[in-house]
């Protein structure tokens, strides 16, 4: 079991919580201690003895030694008093006796104090190290190979880095000062390659970035990498994350997120990723916790007073009741479909908050794993698998705010994408693409905004590799779309618009088609009724085979005001029956709340909606005519984002994926369990 000590500034306790491999035992244990605690740290200072503990208390200048960390109250044994108020201690042994000593800065106060360890927890203060320097972080470390300890060390007042070597007997020499561009936030060495160098790692602000400066294993150091951040990393950890013999780097930003970088050398930028990590992150340690041979990630969440744990998911994990996934920073749409051809259905999602595409994938039978990331545009919120060819997957997605779309390839063979960019003139929702396996790049849009401020029908048709053309299906004014679906309804293999309208002339809504012609025109206006709703504001509509008699029929809703779910009876000749109503009192926010799915596989068509009333994602069983059976609530969450559905532990039944936005995570449950509970209640 791993332990984990927690503390608050200026408090006289201490909380303890031990936290077994397979994650699901955590133990709290509070512990009081003799002097307030400013700082923590857990370390052998007795030879022999089981390690104990060092607490700082700045007020009083003082360092206390306690040795029984499992006490309910930690007794000191040993205090150390200081000339100084200490900004943070580090531990090593400086003049090589093989004893853990202690080097004390005060950033108010120049130099660096060394406190021998002579045993018993008795110390002699040495000469201050580099007194001449405003020290504000240091790190021990070996700089040239010769089995002294050295200290790197940042002066904040000229804002340079030092490397002091050791020359024995506690003694040190400045050796070199290496500028640094911004005020340093957070120091760090380490090995970033498999080659065993020492290089070094800087996170700064004003300008905000994160550096990399390489090391030759002789004491030399040359800036290598240099990442721009918006925000300053105020908290990193170094380690493997993904055993490719390069140390990654996970850091913390505020407002909160966990951002990790994926190393693979010096010649290029690391892999950027995003993660959402609470409110208020203070603090992030990796350590493998479940002894899976993969450096996990325990982050500080100081606002909401939580330590959140994160398995580290380049293991994989089967579906069997429930999965939860950490997403980017406000995840949004979300896609289940076989995304690389192995025969497996992966996920996709879009992360609003972290401009980014990302991709989970299924390794059968050992369950989901991984996210690759991809940069996007800024805040996408749809997105769909528009097709899929050899090695190659192709998306669309939506931007509502900047009034874009775009069209994303990604070569998984070459490791490359490219995002095509395309403005239209509103928020923009998919009706209807090419189909999984097709070549040709072609997609329908519904704009609720066009050029002239009515909401319009968008066909988009690609004549260059990033270049494309649009078609548009509008009304007159002052008619206006409430909603369209894209699908052939006469069954001549050409695509047919089915719309609801407001008649201005008439004030009464209505239902009506327009048939496609080889040019996508939609001139032909073959059926029309009147709607009995006295207020409808948008509709969204789905053309599908709901009572299996191989003609295509309707579905539609009213989200707001009205609230009803309808069905409308295809005849095959591109005209429908008057719709009968399924259901009351469900809302949508926009169209991918609802999907048309074969939940319960048995053949027939069902309905799986995120009603906003219930706060839950439920289903209604079709019954092969038409007809539906009352909605029954899946899983109640606060704060669902988008939802899809598909098969993801290859039983054969869809499962379920949900996106919980304000957490910041992607919720997999196995539909199985999920349609046996789903008479009982809320799961």
């Amino acid at each position: 079991m791993k332990t984990v000590f927690l503390w608050n500034p200026g408090e006289n306790r201490l909380v303890s919580i031990r936290v077994d491999s397979s994650w699901n035992r955590f133990t709290a244990r509070e512990h009081h201690v003799d002097e307030p605690i400013d700082n923590f740290l857990v370390t052998d200072l007795a030879q022999g003895r089981p390690a104990g503990g060092v607490i700082v208390t700045r007020s009083a200048r003082r360092l206390s030694f306690v040795a029984d960390l499992d006490a309910d109250t930690l007794r000191t044994i040993a205090s150390l008093a200081l000339p100084v108020t200490p900004t943070g201690i580090a531990v090593a042994d400086v003049n090589n006796d093989r004893r853990a000593d202690l080097l004390v800065y005060d950033r108010d106060n120049p130099g660096i104090i060394p406190y021998m360890n002579e045993g018993s927890f008795r110390f002699r203060q040495g000469r201050i190290i580099n007194p001449d320097n405003a020290v504000s972080a240091l790190v021990p470390v070996h700089l040239n190979n010769d089995n002294l300890i050295d200290v790197v060390l940042y002066d904040w007042v000229r804002s340079e880095i030092h490397l002091v070597y050791g020359i024995g007997q506690g003694m040190f020499l400045d050796q070199a000062t290496l500028p640094v561009e911004g005020d340093l936030m957070h120091l760090a060495a380490a090995a970033m390659t498999p080659s065993g160098s020492l290089d070094l790692i800087l996170s700064t602000q004003r300008p905000s970035s994160l550096q990399i400066w390489e090391g030759n294993g002789l004491g030399d150091f040359n800036p290598r990498i240099r990442m721009t951040e918006k925000e300053p990393l105020a908290s990193f950890a170094i380690a493997d994350l993904n055993h490719d013999g390069y140390n990654d780097i996970a850091g913390l930003t505020k407002p909160t997120k966990l951002v990790v970088y994926l190393s693979a050398g010096m010649e290029a930028l690391p892999e950027h990723l995003e993660f959402s990590a609470g409110e208020g992150g203070e603090q992030v340690l990796l350590v493998d916790v479940d002894g899976d041979d993969f450096c996990d990630a325990l982050v500080l969440d100081g606002e909401k007073q939580q330590l959140l744990t994160y398995h580290n998911a380049r293991a994989s994990f089967a579906l069997t009741d429930s999965l939860e996934y950490v997403t980017g920073l406000r995840p949004a749409g979300v896609w289940i479909e076989d995304v690389n051809g192995d025969g497996m259905n992966d996920i996709a999602l879009v992360n609003s908050g972290s401009n980014s595409l990302s991709l989970l994938s299924n390794n059968g039978g050992e369950g989901m794993f991984g996210q690759a990331n991809y940069s996007v545009a800024v805040e996408p919120q749809y997105l769909a698998l528009h097709s899929r060819r050899v090695s190659t997957a192709r998306f669309i997605l939506s931007y509502p705010r900047s009034n874009q779309v775009s069209f994303l390839t990604i070569d998984f063979r070459e490791r490359a994408f490219t995002n095509a960019i395309i403005p239209v003139a509103g928020e923009t929702e998919f009706l209807a693409w090419g189909g999984v396996d097709r070549d040709l790049v072609d997609f329908f849009c519904f704009n609720w905004a066009s050029s002239n401020g009515t909401p319009s029908l968008t066909l988009f048709q690609q004549i260059g590799p990033q270049t494309f053309i649009e078609k548009s299906f509008r009304l007159n004014i002052p008619n206006a779309l409430l909603g369209a679906a894209v699908g052939d309804v006469n069954g001549d293999l050409l695509p047919d618009v089915a719309y609801v309208y407001r008649n201005n002339t008439t004030g009464k809504y209505e239902f009506a088609t327009s048939l496609g012609d080889s040019v996508s025109s939609f001139r032909q206006k073959t059926s029309s009724y009147e709607l009995p709703e006295k207020l409808i504001e948008k509709s969204y509509i789905w053309i599908a085979d709901v009572n299996r008699d191989t003609v295509p029929d309707v579905v539609f809703i009213f989200p707001k005001v009205e609230q009803i779910l309808k069905v409308s009876a295809g005849k095959g000749d591109g005209s429908f029956a008057p719709p009968d109503t399924i259901a009351f009192g469900v809302s949508i926010r926009d169209r991918e709340q609802l999907r048309l799915v074969d939940f319960d596989g048995d053949g027939l068509l069902d309905i799986v909606l995120n009603d906003l009333n219930s706060r839950s994602v439920g289903w209604l069983r079709g019954n092969g005519d038409g007809r539906f059976s009352k909605y029954r609530p899946l899983v109640g969450a606060r704060q669902i984002g988008h939802f899809a559905v598909g098969d993801l532990n290859n039983d054969g039944v869809p499962d379920l994926a949900i996106v919980l936005t304000n957490k910041g995570t992607i919720m997999m449950y196995d539909g199985r369990l999920l349609r046996g509970s789903a008479g009982d209640g809320l799961r």
